[in-house]
């Protein structure tokens, strides 16, 4: 999955995934640039600053693939998902608040 370039979406959720599973998916996201979706809600160790985290690099997604010239080209993406604004401020209050926990 990590040069697979047409998988957007991943359902994980209730698979009984540990901690040391999410920080593998964390460690995963910073390469990958191309999930734009990942439900890992219902697993025992998506709790905390990992959730924050995985959310972090998939907005960091998202906005790279809004900024994308091809998206246009690519018709299996929904559109309208890339339509959503997330503000600067918000990216940057939630780096700050990993920034405190991991410190």
């Amino acid at each position: 999955m990590l040069y697979d370039v047409y998988i957007k979406s991943v359902d994980l959720r209730n698979n009984k995934i540990g901690e040391k599973g999410i920080k593998d998916m964390c460690n995963f996201l910073k390469s990958n640039k191309i999930l734009l979706n990942c439900d890992l809600r219902d697993n025992i160790g998506f709790i905390g600053k990992l959730h924050r985290n995985i959310v972090i690099k998939l907005l960091r997604n998202l906005k790279l693939a809004k900024e994308d010239p091809r998206i246009d080209e690519q018709k299996w993406i929904n559109s309208d998902l890339l339509m959503v604004e997330v503000p600067e401020y918000l990216i940057e209050k939630i780096q700050n608040k990993i920034g405190k926990v991991t410190s």
